[in-house]
């Protein structure tokens, strides 16, 4: 199953997903070289002529999704997902480090690990990357904790579940 997909300025192709084969997905030196359980998230880098360049399973906990995945402009790829809750993915310095139903990582172009943090609780839709560099997501919850930073707009849910846009 394909989830996303995007391009980086030299027109390299990511596609992130989730799969249960554990045949042909992860390459040798990948960040994660085994499906970890019968299913698990993945991402894979092909170069413009559709060559695989690497691939790497993700996290390992049954029900691994991701939505979103978009290239930056200085070589980060960023994703996004959840769904089931993905215990010990957050690393040093990560906006959240209690396991939740969100999460945001950032890999290098090498296929490396830079950076993942939770994000709040409920469901999350899609992301992109600005410009800048930055991560936006967005999705739905139906909790506040961990969803807003001050002098957000709204700082509290306001409903049973309420949109959220987050910027990384």
């Amino acid at each position: 199953y394909t989830a996303g997909i995007t391009t980086d300025k030299s027109g390299n192709v990511y596609i992130a997903g989730y799969t249960e084969s554990s045949n042909k997905i992860a390459t040798s030196g990948a960040w994660q070289t085994s499906l970890s359980n019968p299913d698990n998230a993945f991402i894979a880098k092909f170069n413009g002529s559709g060559k695989l360049i690497w691939g790497t399973y993700l996290w390992g906990n049954n029900g691994d999704w991701i939505v979103g995945i978009s290239a930056d402009n200085i070589g980060g790829i960023f994703i996004t997902g959840g769904y089931k809750i993905i215990p010990g993915i957050a690393t040093s310095g990560a906006w959240q480090t209690t396991p939740s139903s969100i999460y945001v990582a950032k890999f290098t172009d090498a296929g490396n690990l830079g950076w993942a943090t939770y994000y709040g609780s409920g469901q999350v839709f899609a992301g992109q990357c600005d410009n800048s560099g930055n991560f936006c997501i967005t999705g739905n919850t139906e909790g506040s904790a961990g969803m807003t930073t001050s002098g957000a707009y709204q700082t509290s849910i306001a409903g049973e579940w309420d949109v959220f846009l987050a910027k990384f």
